[in-house]
């Protein structure tokens, strides 16, 4: 009992922290966006599947908790065990590039190392690109992409801050295929708790890829699940906005307990081949994963 009431003391004060950490980023209104440092860890055999087709996935990875209340609770060695479990199943699946959202850096709520480099040391991948879009004196965490294939730019994008929650935002790629062809890929996460914010980030993501020229790939936890019978931000995104989704509606791909949370969706010159929900044991989202059909070039 003692030891209930001091775990929920520590995510009380949590709470508060990060609380306080969004209301003090509300002087700005609109996204800010950042050139990223990208990231290489060098790997001499790493299997591709063979162009023009991807195989893409995106896992909200919970900061490495799994399915604890709180990363605060899990050990740094419990966590680094949860991130292998990640990485052992993105070999398997043979992942080409993956988006991750709640990905930390350095953090002392998460076992003090950074997460995005770690799973990339250890699941095969060359090149990522981390942004940061909360960041305090505990916590130090926001979206990343691993990638097979060489990453040639990046950016950090923070929405406008949305207090009482914490700071949101993305990360844009540009992934070089080849030569002559290159691939943006986006990894998001969009504020959970009002539609009316997500909605403004959307509007706001939607703007920042307007005038894009490569074939694109968005992905992440958009916090809203597409329904027909009660159309949300993501069918009004969908509708005003020159990218597909893969079956809005289909009630068997549900990502976050019987939700449908997590998406992937491509520019119209791209197809999807397949698409599918993997496991529920890696983290409290199940993995999204799809092998989609790009130009040829």
């Amino acid at each position: 009992m003692i030891w209930a009431k001091i775990n929920w003391l520590k995510l009380s004060l949590l709470g508060l922290v990060l609380t306080l950490s969004a209301c003090s980023s509300g002087e700005h209104h609109s996204a800010s966006t950042t050139p990223l440092k990208v990231g290489y860890w060098p790997h001499t055999e790493t299997t591709r599947s063979p162009l023009p087709q991807l195989k893409v996935a995106t896992l909200n990875i919970a900061h490495g908790r799994k399915h604890r209340l709180n990363q605060l609770l899990v050990s740094g060695s419990a966590t680094k065990q949860n991130l292998l479990d990640i990485a052992a199943y993105l070999r398997e699946q043979n992942i080409d590039i993956v988006a991750l959202q709640e990905a930390d850096a350095s953090s002392a709520w998460s076992g003090g190392f950074d997460h995005v480099a770690y799973l990339a040391q250890h699941a095969g991948y060359s090149w990522y690109a981390h942004s940061i879009h909360s960041s305090s004196k505990l916590a130090n965490y926001g979206t990343a992409i691993l990638s097979k294939y060489p990453i040639s730019e990046a950016l950090a994008v923070n929405f406008a801050p949305s207090p009482p929650t914490t700071s949101k935002g993305f990360t844009h790629t540009r992934i070089a295929l080849n030569s002559q062809q290159s691939l943006d890929v986006v990894s998001v996460h969009l504020d959970f708790s009002r539609a009316s914010i997500r909605q403004q980030q959307l509007e706001q993501l939607n703007a920042h890829l307007q005038d894009t020229a490569s074939s694109t790939i968005i992905m992440g936890d958009f916090n809203s699940q597409g329904q027909l019978h009660k159309p949300d931000e993501v069918n009004r995104f969908l509708e005003q906005s020159p990218w597909r989704a893969f079956e809005l509606g289909n009630k068997d791909l549900a990502s976050y307990k019987n939700k449908r949370l997590d998406w992937i969706f491509l520019s119209k010159d791209s197809n999807f081949v397949n698409y599918q929900v993997g496991p529920d044991n890696l983290s409290d989202h199940r993995p999204v994963i799809s092998l989609i059909q790009v130009p040829a070039k």
